[in-house]
């Protein structure tokens, strides 16, 4: 598992919105894609290949699915694995596994650009690294590399077929993040087995 690090320092706290627990009533079965079915990156499965990026996997998806839920569907948008895991080296060592708060609080600093999975090549910077299967059973792709892929080397800029915006015109950015939120609310949560364990089987949590 992709996962290092995992921790709450004092200065990670400056950034995080008060939790709050809510009175609200969990259905039985809940499906975001149902919910939010104007949301197209809640359908999207993306493939980290070769590389420890679950954390900056888990971390994109649910910043995307944020960023639409927020504006009722107007805003689509798949933002880019690649850039947080080769361009945050707050959040521990790419590919060889990295520390998932630490990428929202990039997130909130920095910002991260637009990019797809890499077989749709769309945005600003797509996935660097195809497919793979990750499992003994082969049936669509070539087994995954035993070894791990190196870390991308950080470019700030994006793809030359990429010409709607420049690389920092093409950022979005988070207002703050916060530990715990009904999964009904915001749909998928990033977190980590290491981190949070006693959840794992009370809560429909998105791991890798």
């Amino acid at each position: 598992m992709g996962v290092n690090n995992v921790r709450l320092s004092v200065k990670a706290k400056k950034n995080l919105s008060p939790t709050r627990f809510y009175d609200i009533y969990i259905p039985e079965a809940f499906d975001a894609r149902e919910k939010w079915d104007q949301c197209a990156s809640l359908k999207n499965i993306r493939d980290q290949s070769s590389c420890g990026s679950c954390w900056a996997f888990g971390a994109v998806e649910a910043m995307s699915d944020r960023i639409c839920i927020a504006s009722n569907g107007k805003i689509q948008v798949s933002l880019s694995a690649d850039d947080l895991l080769s361009c945050c080296k707050s959040c521990g060592f790419g590919c060889d596994g990295g520390d998932p708060m630490a990428a929202w609080k990039y997130w909130v600093k920095e910002g991260i650009v637009t990019g797809s999975n890499f077989t749709m090549k769309q945005g600003c910077k797509p996935y660097p690294f195809p497919p793979c299967e990750h499992h003994s059973n082969k049936t669509h792709y070539q087994p995954c590399k035993h070894d791990l892929y190196p870390t991308p080397k950080c470019e700030k800029k994006c793809l030359d077929i990429y010409t709607e915006k420049s690389y920092a015109e093409d950022k979005f950015f988070g207002k703050g993040y916060s530990l715990f939120v009904p999964i009904i609310k915001f749909a998928r949560l990033n977190w980590s087995k290491d981190a949070f364990p006693d959840i794992g089987s009370l809560n429909p949590l998105d791991d890798e």
